[in-house]
């Protein structure tokens, strides 16, 4: 076979390449070894060849694949002492060490890269290695040091006048400056490498901006552009069989869904990470998604899964020692531990790994984190009623969410769609006026109908306080053991189907919904508006409840029993938060509500004597009887004489 034959064909396999036809081009290749025989010789053609082979995996977001052919590229490289096939080879293993989380073998090629690129006085190839060292020093939490190599890769690149890579720089920038939650200047120079991609119509590259810009969105909370953005980007890169970017992007909309509740969606698209990854071996993206499934878990309440995933998240990213991945890994299980409602609860525990992190954060200057801690904080020292504390903290978490959430970030994250396709204003003006209607459903889905009326028409801080309140807490019996027995799918699929069916009951009878803790679910009936038959009402809806139970049961075998408190009087109902809206009750009602539901038994109903006070009985919802239970120990009130109701037929 000559020269010039086994080029064209080099030549043709990379055609393929670029039109993202992957595994026709490792065809191509591999027959193309198979014409040379057992250990061909070293020389230009195999070195061509092994290329096609790296990159035909490269692009498939395969490194482990690609690494076995590069090794070959740089032992040829290195017989035929080709300056320019060493860098290559040199320029591609830091990359694909990068890739797969190992650091110091990325900066030990890159270096010699560098060098390389160095001695030959090569422009296009220092353009190239300085923005891929930046790249690496970002992933080892230097990013002074990224930035520095970045903008000088910039310049080079802008000299060059090398669009294709000077897109791909700032890209880079952009996530340096995104990780730092620097959102105004990262959607900027994402807005300069989306423009330069698509006028090239580089789709695989606009896949990876759009994907990242995503990631933007999520950070600032704005779901609805979030999963359109992901979505937008896993359609590309799972169309040019790119494996990284559909691991990266696929992870994204799990997370998105998990943070607005859907854990169903959520638990599909980390499943579709994990069966991905089988082909990627990304030991980065699998410590993340056992930090993913570990949120998941402590927000379902199965407290022993949420341990288990967290501390084998935390062992993945030392293993690839990973400083951010261990952070905010490190943050997670503080989380269980100033979690009241786990018997990981630890508060001395929690306070010190949080101070901890607090430093770290400070050090790598990663504010959203913490941010993170200074909420967590706050949020126990509020449970342990450490008020100097509470305020400290909250003081702290409200200072740097101001900082990060910037009007000048808002308004370029807002602005960032109409500039990009001012073509087609007119279609983009039906999408928000869409966009504004499903955000106003989502309000009154998320909140009591009145208060997200109250909030659309612009108000700002709603604090209500309410005389004549019930207030009930229901509590699966031993959910503990079934959680550590049972998937975390399976119990999250349960506890949708539970508490689905209780928000269905619960409108019929007027009752608001304030929020679920795990397995425990809180309700208020008369907050909103003044409901004389608030108290016969809650009843009738707790056994409505109780019957409700005994339809539904975890994975067929474990069957589920309520334990109910309730009670009435004066509540505080307000709106905490400016971004993520939670509507809230506080007060004695609410606390002896859930000191009776503690004390309760399966499948009973525990009120108290001044609950029963003006208590119809035999009410138009259901006729009851009030059984007395004596004197019972509730933890801020001391004795009091309380009874379980019971329904007469």
């Amino acid at each position: 076979m000559s020269v010039i034959t086994i080029k064209e064909q080099c030549d043709n396999a990379w055609k393929m390449i670029n039109s993202g036809d992957f595994i026709g081009a490792e065809h191509v290749a591999n027959a193309m070894l198979a014409d040379l025989g057992k250990n061909p010789e070293k020389n230009d053609d195999v070195f061509r060849i092994y290329d096609v082979l790296a990159f035909s995996y490269i692009y498939r977001g395969m490194p482990k694949d690609a690494l076995a052919y590069t090794f070959i590229m740089s032992d040829i490289a290195d017989f035929l002492q080709n300056p320019s096939y060493q860098f290559k080879s040199n320029n591609i293993l830091c990359l694909l060490h990068q890739e797969m989380s190992l650091i110091d073998k990325a900066l030990e090629y890159g270096n010699r890269a560098y060098q390389l690129a160095t001695e030959s006085n090569n422009k296009k190839n220092l353009s190239t290695i300085t923005g891929n060292l930046g790249l690496i020093y970002s992933s080892a939490s230097n990013d002074q040091l990224a930035l520095t190599y970045l903008f000088e890769a910039e310049q080079t690149a802008k000299t060059l006048d090398w669009k294709d890579h000077l897109a791909t720089i700032y890209g880079n920038i952009a996530n340096v400056f995104s990780k730092h939650s620097d959102y105004v200047r990262s959607l900027e120079y994402f807005q300069y490498s989306l423009e330069i991609h698509e006028a090239n119509n580089n789709i695989k590259e606009k896949g990876r901006v759009l994907g990242n810009l995503a990631v933007v969105y999520l950070a600032l909370s704005d779901f609805p552009r979030a999963i359109s953005y992901f979505e937008q980007a896993l359609e590309i890169h799972e169309a040019v069989d790119y494996k990284r970017g559909v691991l990266s992007w696929a992870a994204g909309l799990g997370d998105t869904y998990k943070d607005v509740g859907d854990f169903s969606a959520s638990m599909k698209y980390y499943n579709k990470v994990i069966e991905v990854n089988k082909d990627v071996d990304d030991k980065a993206m699998e410590a993340k998604i056992h930090n993913s499934l570990g949120d998941l878990a402590l927000l379902g309440g199965t407290y022993e899964d949420a341990f288990l995933k967290y501390s084998c998240s935390l062992e993945l990213f030392n293993t690839i020692h990973s400083k951010q991945g261990m952070l905010e890994t490190t943050i997670s299980l503080a989380s269980l531990y100033s979690n009241p409602l786990a018997s990981y609860f630890h508060p001395e525990k929690a306070i010190d790994t949080l101070n901890e992190s607090i430093t770290i954060c400070k050090t790598l200057q990663l504010k959203a984190s913490e941010m993170n801690c200074y909420k967590i904080l706050a949020e126990l020292y509020e449970y342990l009623k450490d008020w100097e504390n509470t305020t400290i903290f909250y003081k702290q978490y409200f200072i740097l969410k101001d900082e990060i959430y910037s009007r000048d970030a808002e308004e370029r994250a807002n602005n960032f769609d109409f500039q990009r396709i001012t073509d087609k204003a007119e279609k983009e003006k039906q999408i928000e006026l869409v966009k504004l209607r499903e955000k106003e459903n989502l309000l009154h889905d998320i909140l009591p109908s009145g208060i997200a009326d109250r909030i659309v028409l612009g108000e700002k801080t709603i604090a209500d306080f309410k005389d004549n309140v019930s207030v009930i807490f229901m509590d699966i019996v031993g959910f503990t053991p079934i959680s550590q027995a049972l998937s975390a799918e399976i119990i999250v699929e349960t506890l949708n189907s539970l508490y689905s069916k209780f928000d269905d009951i619960a409108q019929t009878f007027g009752i608001e919904k304030i929020k679920t803790i795990g397995d425990a679910y809180m309700a208020a009936c008369g907050i909103l508006d003044e409901d004389l038959e608030h108290k016969e009402k809650m009843v009738a809806f707790a056994f409505s409840a109780l019957d409700i139970a005994q339809t539904i049961s975890f994975a067929d075998t474990y069957p589920i029993s309520l334990r109910i408190g309730i009670h009435s009087g004066k509540v505080m109902a307000g709106i905490i938060g400016n971004k993520r809206f939670t509507f809230d009750i506080w007060g004695d009602a609410v606390n002896v509500a859930a000191r009776l539901e503690q004390s309760s038994e399966a499948n009973k109903i525990h009120v108290s004597h001044d609950f029963l006070s003006n208590f119809n009985e035999h009410n138009s919802y259901l006729q009851c009887k009030a059984l007395s239970r004596g004197e019972v120990n509730i933890k801020g009130k001391g004795q009091l004489k309380t009874y379980f109701l019971q329904k007469m037929e």
